[in-house]
């Protein structure tokens, strides 16, 4: 049986890049350029900046190189993911496998640790409902509780699935049918036992 791959969605990827590419852009502009932003004032015969001036220059520098900063980091994410995308989840023969150790960093629950998996929806700032995956530990307490995208809520593991190209219901009916396939790879097991 085959497995499914979960990926960010391209369109979100693409998103996030732009908006790294106007924080760059308006970077460029309060510190250097200043068409949008208002030059730091300066002295009409001199032509040097004022303390007034010398002091909004800084605070320009600062915010300029902060916009800088995340701006890249956006943009080299989103193009990381659109060029090379690493599957935020994927249901395989053994488990299911998910992105949520950290950035790029696996977490693989076996069929064996998973004794349910469904899809869910959660309130969302009050605007609607982010689609989650909701997937019951069969031990839970040897499991961590805070992991990059989700988190563990007794006994389930709560997945964020909002950005996601491929809908938490459907990776649920392929974990569905892989995990009733690994049970009955069990059972022959367990009728020679007895």
């Amino acid at each position: 049986m085959t497995g499914i791959r979960v990926h960010r969605s391209p369109l979100r990827q693409f998103l996030l890049g732009l908006a790294g590419l106007m924080l760059l852009v308006a970077a460029v502009d309060i510190v250097w350029t200043h068409h949008i932003s208002l030059d730091p004032e300066t002295d009409e015969t001199s032509g040097q900046r004022t303390p007034r001036g010398e002091s909004r220059f800084r605070q320009d520098v600062i915010v300029g190189s902060t916009f800088i900063l995340v701006g890249g980091a956006l943009v080299v994410i989103a193009v990381g993911g659109l060029i090379s995308p690493n599957p935020v989840a994927e249901v395989g023969e053994v488990g299911i496998s998910l992105r949520i150790a950290g950035p790029n960093q696996r977490v693989l629950l076996g069929w064996q640790d998973i004794s349910e998996v469904r899809s869910g929806r959660e309130p969302d700032d009050g605007t609607g409902s982010r689609p989650l995956l909701l997937i019951r530990l069969r031990y839970p307490d040897a499991w961590p509780e805070e992991y990059w995208g989700a988190r563990r809520d007794g006994p389930w593991l709560i997945v964020d699935a909002e950005s996601w190209n491929t809908p938490a219901e459907e990776l649920v009916v392929h974990a569905r049918l892989t995990m009733a396939a690994f049970e009955r790879t069990l059972e022959p097991a367990e009728e020679q036992e007895l």
